[in-house]
């Protein structure tokens, strides 16, 4: 705050105090700073990401929409914003442009467990089972310890009417949840 009495059009000093408040949890005060920020400095992607992560955070949903797409077309490249963009659009059931927002992800960062998972989900729930399998397998190979993915994969391959992949996968999850008694049931669905 001293940095801005002594120099208050410095978008900087205002991010960072935005920065500040938004580690505190003050998601109020972070969207006003960095909103001041972004009014000041309107050319920076990254700015926009984090002010779309807290608009996010705090339930504003078509706002982070909006700061998300200023990121892309500013800094296509700011690492986590495809997959934020898509989270975003997701919550507004844009799922057409949540899926290509999250495959666009995965393609920046074939690393990226969750961007394969979410990609995955929308594909299954879209009726491709073909590409839900490919990219949930895909998530489970690039982090084999979630049960959410391990669950998410059974759940496509058992309407493939691949009967032994999802007994697999509905183990793994139960062997990784064991307090949650849905991955039991499941699975014994799969084994009748």
């Amino acid at each position: 705050e001293n940095a801005i009495a002594d120099n208050p059009d410095d978008w900087q000093s205002r991010f960072n105090l935005g920065k500040i408040y938004a580690a505190k949890g003050d998601l109020n005060r972070a969207i006003e700073e960095m909103e001041k920020a972004a009014n000041m400095n309107g050319e920076n992607g990254s700015l926009y990401y984090e002010l779309g992560k807290n608009q996010y955070k705090a339930g504003l949903f078509r706002n982070a929409l909006s700061s998300f797409k200023s990121c892309e077309m500013l800094d296509p490249k700011v690492e986590g914003n495809y997959f934020a963009l898509g989270l975003a659009e997701k919550k507004l059931s844009m799922s057409t442009n949540a899926l290509n927002a999250f495959i666009e992800s995965y393609r920046l960062r074939p690393t990226h467990s969750p961007s394969f998972w979410e990609a995955g989900k929308l594909h299954y729930q879209s009726g491709n089972s073909s590409e839900a399998l490919k990219t949930l397998k895909m998530a489970v190979e690039l982090k084999p310890d979630d049960a959410r993915y391990r669950k998410s994969l059974a759940v496509a391959q058992f309407t493939a009417r691949d009967f032994e992949g999802a007994e697999i996968n509905y183990e793994k999850a139960a062997e990784l949840e064991p307090a949650n008694g849905e991955n039991y049931h499941n699975l014994a669905l799969v084994q009748m």
